[in-house]
């Protein structure tokens, strides 16, 4: 403790007196420390989660204008009107719907340029040299846009002898509302190139 003595000598009263003051900042001090570490653990990545709709398959399919199935080739980002985007490369192996031409531009808002980076929770990864099937939305400019944020995009992966094994979907970053009123956090998932696939088919009956 920091005691402070009434009768002690003018020169020792001040330098107990400041003492006093730096074990009460220090106090404070690791009580504001307590809180800030609270918050974080708060502040995980739930708490930082997109809150959307969920969309089953079959609707994602009829909302989309594309999908596509192929290799990102290049991400670069631009700045438009003050708004950041990453603008990537889709080299179109196979169209599963709409006309894709042999390579589709998906612009994605967030990014960092120039110092200047903007961050979307729950938005759709996509990252150079990845094999990845995605829903898109054209839009005005050209461009496309993943439906539904990150559920719009599934990332191949394939086994040793090279066959598809799965699509992946991370979804963690995004929280479901869903029809009954309930909250749930999204995960990591595994679905099946034959599910995904038969979807895209009965959006279009």
């Amino acid at each position: 403790g920091c005691d402070v003595g009434h009768h002690a000598p003018s020169g020792v009263s001040l330098a107990v007196l400041l003492m006093g003051l730096a074990c009460l900042f220090a106090i404070r001090l690791r009580r504001r420390l307590v809180l800030v570490v609270v918050l974080l653990a708060l502040c995980g990545p739930a708490a930082m989660a997109t809150t959307i709709r969920r969309l089953p398959l079959v609707r994602m399919g009829a909302s989309a204008d594309v999908v596509g199935q192929g290799t990102v080739s290049s991400s670069v980002v631009v700045e438009i009107g003050g708004r950041v985007y990453t603008d990537t490369v889709l080299v179109v192996a196979d169209c599963w719907q709409g006309p894709c031409g042999k390579a589709l531009t998906i612009r994605r808002l967030g990014g960092e340029a120039e110092g200047k980076g903007v961050a979307v929770e729950g938005g759709a990864e996509l990252a150079v040299g990845d094999e990845v099937v995605v829903f898109l939305r054209a839009r005005k400019d050209g461009r496309f846009a993943v439906v539904g944020m990150a559920q719009g995009a599934f990332r191949v992966v394939r086994g040793p002898a090279g066959r598809i094994a799965h699509l992946a979907r991370d979804v963690s970053r995004l929280r479901f509302h869903e029809a009954d009123g309930s909250l749930v956090d999204g995960v990591g998932e595994r679905l099946s190139f034959e599910e995904v696939r038969a979807a895209v088919g009965d959006a279009r009956k």
